[in-house]
């Protein structure tokens, strides 16, 4: 069993990383340089005004090597593909289900809400140049407002006591009442357009990524599965009909 769960998850975790990789790269990276563009002429500029020489404005307005950013960019997206997916598919082996490719969008749904919707009504996602608050307050907001949204609909989903899901209807209504960090002083050097443009590319693209997850998942617990035709032929076992 153990092993099944593993094997799900880390499968369709690399697949789910691999295509919201490809989502990233279409639609948020691109904005991310533009981002960086104003980021960097905003300190050039500064640093100017102060004289502190041309070799410092050019070495801020160098941009890094996009062929490394991109790999360490695949990698990361294949790490956290792999991490949530293990955590869905331990989920979903903790429920006792085995969810079909519709159930496992509704489960990839479940995961977006979580960790994707909620944390963005409390902290949106964030562009470099960005007038930003505290780290610790930004990851302790993150933290609560998925840590309520996700104890909120496990208990709507299985809670068997009417005023436990009312409790659990609560706290993922938390979210929505919460308010984020106030940024810093600092103005910001991005367009109110381009951090709202970054903002639904960035929610679109992990959109992409949880869908993906709860598919492959499910797919992946078809697959695995003691009873799957796949695997009877493998061991040479006839597959009883149903």
């Amino acid at each position: 069993m153990t092993r099944r769960v593993l094997l799900a998850g880390l499968l369709a975790g690399l697949i789910a990383g691999a295509l919201g990789f490809a989502a990233q790269t279409l639609k948020v990276l691109p904005l991310i340089q533009q981002a960086e563009v104003f980021e960097a002429q905003a300190k050039a500029q500064a640093l100017a005004a102060r004289q502190q020489g041309a070799a410092t404005v050019l070495s801020l307005t160098a941009r890094p090597d996009p062929l490394l950013r991109t790999g360490l960019t695949l990698i990361a997206s294949l790490l956290t593909g792999a991490g949530f997916g293990l955590l869905l598919a331990g989920a979903i082996a903790f429920s006792g289900r085995r969810p079909n490719a519709v159930e496992g969008t509704l489960w990839g749904a479940a995961g977006y809400a979580v960790f994707a919707l909620a944390p963005a009504l409390v902290v949106p996602p964030h562009l470099p140049g960005m007038a930003e608050s505290g780290l610790a307050a930004r990851q302790a907001a993150w933290l609560l407002a998925a840590g309520s949204a996700g104890i909120g609909l496990a208990l709507i989903a299985f809670a068997a006591r009417p005023w436990l899901r009312l409790s659990g209807g609560g706290l993922l209504a938390l979210p929505f009442i919460l308010s984020g960090p106030e940024p810093g002083s600092g103005g910001s050097a991005v367009a109110a357009d381009l951090a709202a443009q970054f903002s639904a590319a960035a929610l679109a693209a992990q959109a992409v990524f949880w869908i993906v997850l709860g598919i492959a998942v499910s797919l992946m617990f078809q697959r695995f599965s003691p009873d799957s035709p796949i695997n009877h032929a493998a061991h040479g076992q006839p597959h009883a009909e149903r």
